[in-house]
């Protein structure tokens, strides 16, 4: 109840902020979500013979699509609600739910830990991309925000060229 109280609140909240047309920006969630919940209940045990993998996949695509929503917020970018990486969970998806495995030699075990090792290498690049690029950007180094880019120290004295 307080999970469908808080949804239908902040879709109402952001539908009366920005527009109806605010309400895409959340239909990869909405696909996120339903296709977590239509495995766990067409087979459970998907979910549960590698818990910890699964729990790596659920993080690793929510942080992804979050994190590019913000990033396009803070940019002034338009968001692009059509995500790749949920593409592979919608067909694992359908397969689960169709009860039709094509794959012989690939168990769901295994296609679940390729897809997620990938998705985690996706999300590590993406990150390190685009904090060398707001780096680069902003002239500052990564942990050291009070030292231009462009000042280089002398490795001789010490002292700044």
């Amino acid at each position: 109840i307080a999970v469908v109280q808080e949804v239908g609140l902040k879709t109402v909240f952001v539908v009366r902020r920005y527009g109806a047309g605010a309400i895409f920006t959340q239909l990869p969630f909405v696909v996120f979500v339903l296709c977590f919940l239509l495995v766990g209940l067409v087979d459970a045990n998907v979910w549960l013979d590698m818990p910890r993998t699964s729990a790596h996949l659920c993080a690793i695509l929510f942080v992804e699509m979050t994190t590019e929503l913000m990033l396009k917020h803070m940019t002034m970018q338009r968001f692009q609600p059509m995500r790749w990486m949920l593409v592979p969970l919608v067909v694992f998806t359908i397969l689960i739910v169709s009860g039709y495995w094509p794959f012989e030699s690939l168990s769901k075990a295994d296609y679940l830990l390729i897809y997620a090792a990938l998705a985690g290498a996706f999300l590590v690049t993406k990150c390190a991309v685009v904090v060398h690029e707001l780096c680069h950007i902003l002239d500052i180094w990564c942990f050291d925000i009070t030292r231009r880019r462009r000042q280089r120290r002398n490795v001789s004295n010490g002292k700044a060229d």
